[in-house]
């Protein structure tokens, strides 16, 4: 009888986690009012840096923000 109770206890303890841990998953309302699409900025400069008015820089790079503004048309 002792080891059905243990048996029925370590049951019990299994669903409290799976139920418990299930709660997490939901979704949290203020991200997704504020952030629907996630982005990444993507910043690259390459060659030699150079001093210029006591600021030092790369000759040249680019950036690119991800994923692009749906707003922005392309030809």
């Amino acid at each position: 009888m002792l080891f059905l109770q243990k048996i029925i206890f370590i049951c019990y303890l299994l669903w409290l986690i799976v139920h418990a841990s299930s709660e997490d998953d939901k979704p949290n309302k203020l991200y997704h009012k504020k952030y629907e699409v996630p982005r990444v900025k993507i910043k690259v400069f390459r060659g030699p840096t150079e001093e210029k008015n006591g600021e030092t820089f790369a000759k040249w790079g680019f950036w690119i923000k991800q994923p692009r503004d749906s707003s922005v048309q392309t030809a």
